[in-house]
């Protein structure tokens, strides 16, 4: 399970659907969750938009559900920019 946000819907999808960008977020960014995509093929995933809200409130309710769900492919366990991090994979 991952738990993500975003501001548009419609660009955080296609950058999880496009295998160009799946490549490079997990060479530049080391992204786990890109890198069990490519590995395991999108069949082998769910995708399911937990709610929808207003672009204030984004961080909150993902960190919400971060607390909730625990997922494990988040690596960062507070919600916000993962600027600077580096994902290793466990």
């Amino acid at each position: 399970m991952y738990v993500g946000s975003s501001a548009s819907l419609g660009r955080r999808l296609g950058e999880y659907y496009s295998t160009p960008k799946l490549v490079r977020h997990a060479e530049v960014g080391n992204s786990i969750i890109c890198k069990a995509l490519l590995k395991h093929g999108h069949k082998n995933f769910q995708l399911a938009i937990l709610c929808y809200c207003e672009p204030d409130n984004v961080l909150s309710l993902e960190q919400y559900f971060i607390n909730s769900l625990k997922p494990e492919y988040n690596i960062l366990q507070v919600a916000g920019s993962p600027l600077g991090h580096k994902h290793n994979e466990t």
